[in-house]
């Protein structure tokens, strides 16, 4: 036996198997490398998308907040005005009340005169 194909042997599996590892390893570090890419890219989409969606939530939803202080202010006003009319009917309705109570107990020519009607129902339509 000769010691060529031996030693042939040991030099292709050495050098071999050293470049096979540093293959695998560029290969590898690539991947990496890569991978930290990915990362940073869908990092910066992430932020960008966040910005995005913030500034639309906040272009859409105050005009909604103005819009809904301003109906919750009219509708305090409408209950208020309700309100009052309400009371100023009740008033009225009384006020006939006491009219045709005045007009069955007086109904005779020298009767005192009926009930005043209040101011505030003065300007009724």
């Amino acid at each position: 036996m000769t010691w060529e194909p031996t030693a042939a042997a040991l030099v292709v599996g050495t050098l071999g198997g050293g470049s096979l590892t540093a293959l695998l390893r560029v290969a590898h570090d690539h991947s990496i490398a890569r991978r930290d890419a990915d990362r940073a890219d869908e990092t910066a989409d992430d932020a960008r998308w966040a910005t995005l969606v913030e500034t639309q939530t906040h272009a859409l939803l105050e005009p909604l907040r103005l819009q809904v202080d301003r109906h919750a202010t009219r509708i305090g006003e409408l209950e208020r005005e309700v309100r009052d009319v309400r009371t100023r009917y009740w008033r009225a309705v009384r006020l006939v009340h006491d009219l045709y109570d005045h007009i069955a107990r007086h109904g005779h020519p020298d009767a005192p005169p009926p009930p005043a009607l209040p101011a505030d129902l003065t300007d009724l339509p």
